[in-house]
């Protein structure tokens, strides 16, 4: 098991350009700014402050549902995550992904 691709996994997660529509669906932030700070934990899919079912809670959860494909396409177990997540701020979007008392990040500014 590598965990370095998990670098690689959150460098993606920040990324727009590589997703498609069909893969998770339009970045409800590729043209806005959002006005308060959302945190996506990724191993659940689970969004604070809950969105009620917006486009961005879709769109969350299908990234929830592409990171743990991509866990297992890179072969490391999710049990070994201790923290996955998306923090998305009116600055930019983080992802922090903890496993094995190392951590992964990746930023990108709006």
């Amino acid at each position: 098991m590598k965990l370095r691709r998990l670098k690689s996994i959150a460098n993606n997660a920040v990324r727009d350009s590589i997703w498609t529509p069909e893969t998770v669906g339009i970045e409800p932030f590729s043209t806005i700014r959002p006005k308060e700070t959302i945190i996506v934990d990724l191993i659940n899919g689970n969004l604070t402050p809950d969105r009620k079912g917006d486009d961005v809670e879709k769109f969350y959860k299908n990234m929830s549902r592409w990171f743990h494909k991509a866990l297992k396409k890179e072969g490391i177990p999710l049990d070994i995550i201790e923290c996955a997540k998306i923090i998305i701020s009116p600055s930019g979007k983080q992802c922090v992904i903890i496993a094995c008392g190392k951590t992964f990040k990746s930023e990108r500014a709006f």
